[in-house]
């Protein structure tokens, strides 16, 4: 298996309109991707992406893709 087939665990650290602190869980390939899929998922992220603090990589889990 390449390294290309590995998903990591990341953590995109983001701030809502009331400067409330969220987070949410994504396996990417890499950051950029992570902030992607976190954009996807969620509407508030979608329409305000400088709203994302940090993403984080998570030394725990790395799990392969089919």
């Amino acid at each position: 298996m390449t390294s290309a087939h590995l998903l990591k665990a990341y953590t995109v650290q983001y701030r809502d309109i009331q400067s409330k602190h969220h987070e949410f869980c994504a396996y990417a390939k890499d950051s950029y991707d992570a902030r992607l899929i976190a954009m996807e998922a969620n509407t508030y992220l979608r329409d305000h992406p400088h709203a994302i603090d940090s993403i984080r990589l998570e030394k725990a889990c790395t799990v392969a893709s089919l």
